[in-house]
């Protein structure tokens, strides 16, 4: 889930590791480096997200290695002087590490790795297959929002990934409210209800941290707007908590998520489901119909009924969701209905927040929970 620490431990642990190396550079004392020391390392950080080309992910990784960002090359180019460096690098030679970055390890970490997933693979195969030379002295670490990622690659990349998985549940309320007050907020202006009502809040929907923050900043906003003028401030309460919660996320999109009917609000879980299952934004209406069976029957079996959906009925609900805007093609439209893809246009979370409280469609909500882990 996001928000619950994946990126900053790994931030924090590097910021350690330089810390140390930094000090053993300025000892220059060779004992400090190596086997029982402190391994001298360049770090490389990418974001998925920062690159909708990822063939792109090959040029910064060239140009950080070899400092030549004017230079221009195919990619194909790219991955062959790639592949010859790492090939080619020297054994780590401890004695020698301080003195020639050269000879250095390179830490390259990838955040948001599940977006660099595309048909061919190629980017990932040959990011893990470096690692395999005897002397690449590349250290590869993957930050994923997916949790079963080696399954949605192909077995010539499993094969060449480490085994060493760290798993980040989302925050529960307590590990929530302990994280704030270590945090350096100041206690002093919140209500005990104002702090344990935002945890509650936002354990109860992803346990993301960030959130936390967000509505108690956006709350003590508004308790310094309804106090300007009074001579004993008051503190925030948990009802200026409820404010900021509505003006941050009770969006105009939540409220008409909020108004669907049951069936529409189906279609919405199935969408979501194929967007994880493909790791695609973009999800064909043919592939869409066949999936949403799996979810109505879930909805007829907590509600004892017996509910069927039409290829009309279906037809009629994406275009309903079209001209209220919650969806949009992806392309071009065709005419033939069933070979479009549409995407969407709201976030996961306006969607969770929305049907927090539709008693009905709860039991389609938690196993939707279950198949993607929103």
């Amino acid at each position: 889930m996001p928000g619950t620490g994946k990126t900053a431990s790994v931030k924090t642990i590097l910021n350690i590791l330089e810390s140390e190396l930094n000090e053993a550079k300025s000892k220059k004392n060779g004992k400090a480096i190596g086997k029982d020391g402190i391994i001298p390392f360049n770090k490389l950080f990418i974001s998925g997200i920062e690159y909708p080309n990822i063939s792109n992910v090959f040029k910064v990784i060239y140009q950080f290695i070899f400092a030549k960002e004017k230079e221009k090359l195919n990619i194909k180019k790219y991955i062959q002087l790639l592949n010859n460096f790492f090939s080619h690098r020297k054994k780590f030679n401890s004695s020698t590490a301080l003195n020639d970055p050269s000879n250095s390890h390179i830490l390259l970490i990838i955040d948001e790795i599940d977006i660099l997933i595309n048909s061919s693979q190629n980017l990932l195969y040959n990011i893990f297959n470096w690692t395999t030379y005897d002397y690449s002295k590349l250290i590869v670490i993957s930050i994923s929002n997916t949790l079963d990622l080696p399954n949605r690659l192909l077995p010539k990349i499993r094969s060449r990934m480490g085994n060493t998985t760290i798993m980040f549940r989302p925050y529960n309320k307590d590990e929530l409210k302990i994280i704030i007050e270590d945090r350096g907020i100041d206690l002093n202006l919140f209500s005990s209800d104002a702090i344990r009502l935002s945890c509650v809040k936002v354990a109860a929907i992803n346990g993301d941290l960030r959130r936390v923050f967000q509505i108690l900043s956006k709350a003590k906003e508004i308790n310094a707007m309804a106090n300007y003028k009074k001579k004993n401030k008051e503190l925030v309460s948990k009802y200026d908590i409820l404010n900021a919660w509505d003006e941050l996320f009770n969006s105009k999109i939540s409220k008409v998520i909020g108004s669907l009917n049951i069936f529409e609000k189906i279609i919405i879980a199935t969408i979501l489901s194929k967007i994880k299952e493909q790791n695609n934004n973009k999800i064909n209406l043919g592939d869409l119909y066949d999936k949403k069976d799996i979810f109505i029957k879930k909805y007829n079996e907590s509600s004892d009924k017996d509910f069927e959906m039409t290829w009309e009925e279906y037809k009629k609900i994406i275009y309903n969701l079209m001209r209220i805007k919650l969806l949009n093609y992806g392309e071009i439209p065709k005419s033939n209905f069933i070979e479009n893809n549409i995407v969407i246009r709201f976030y996961i979370d306006e969607f969770t927040m929305a049907c927090e409280r539709d008693d009905e469609f709860k039991p389609v909500m938690d196993y939707l929970t279950q198949l993607v882990n929103i």
